[in-house]
């Protein structure tokens, strides 16, 4: 089927997909990076702002790695508050709680057409966008030039963790549907996994087969795991 999910991401592989250029925008430590370059041979850049994650990352042919915090605005700093929830992040956006960590990070700041003057492509396949928050200005942000450089967009927008931002997701869809992309959400209550792609890029029976992954799919996924959830109990009983 031409969609895909790599890591928690559903793509919709394209012939643009396959050896193209991708971004890895909240790469962590590019395993997104590396699944998309080893299955399809996507050449890949990997933008990371923690720097303990961006130390892991291991370059090798197809994928590029660089230490920069994707937001609105280019060519400044800002400073990232690091997380830790069994895999350690940092966010300008994330309200306080106890999983910081209290460490801070000073990180140089770059935007879509930062990344695309800085990497001289004109198109671009696939941007990967996990940003921590950071999404809803970068889209609202970003000029419909540099926006319709990129063919398709995975993006885990955090509408869960930022409720107040969550009337913005709506004025991004609007604005991509302007821009001739189509929108398809994955994720049933929230945004967390979308993907936003040129609707000329579709093939026939392109909107069946989503639907078909994300109810069927969707609801075999919960089947299992109401069957995990009972299988302990069912142990008792007998």
């Amino acid at each position: 089927m031409p969609f895909a999910t790599i890591l928690g991401h559903s793509v919709y592989i394209t012939e643009n997909t396959r050896g193209g250029v991708v971004l890895d925008l909240g790469a962590c430590k590019a395993e997104f990076s590396r699944l998309m370059n080893v299955r399809f041979g996507s050449r890949c850049f990997a933008f990371e702002a923690h720097p303990g994650n961006f130390e892991t990352i291991e370059e090798r042919e197809g994928l590029t790695k660089f230490n920069y915090a994707v937001m609105a605005g280019d060519g400044g700093e800002t400073v990232l508050r690091e997380y830790d929830d069994g895999s350690r992040w940092v966010s300008s956006e994330r309200p306080a709680e106890p999983r910081l960590t209290g460490r801070t990070y000073r990180v140089k700041t770059i935007d879509l057409c930062g990344i695309r003057a800085l990497l001289g492509f004109e198109r671009i396949a696939l941007a990967k966008v996990d940003i921590e928050g950071s999404e809803f200005d970068l889209f609202l942000a970003a000029t419909a030039e540099d926006l319709c450089a990129i063919d398709q967009y995975t993006v885990e927008f955090h509408d869960f963790m930022l409720p107040d931002k969550t009337h913005l997701v709506q004025e991004i869809k609007a604005r991509f549907g302007k821009l001739g992309y189509s929108w398809l959400c994955f994720s049933r209550r929230t945004h967390g996994d979308v993907v936003i792609i040129r609707s000329d890029l579709l093939g026939t029976g392109a909107y069946s087969r989503f639907c078909l992954r994300k109810y069927l799919w969707g609801a075999a996924r919960m089947a299992k795991r109401a069957i995990r959830g009972l299988a302990p109990s069912a142990r008792k009983v007998r």
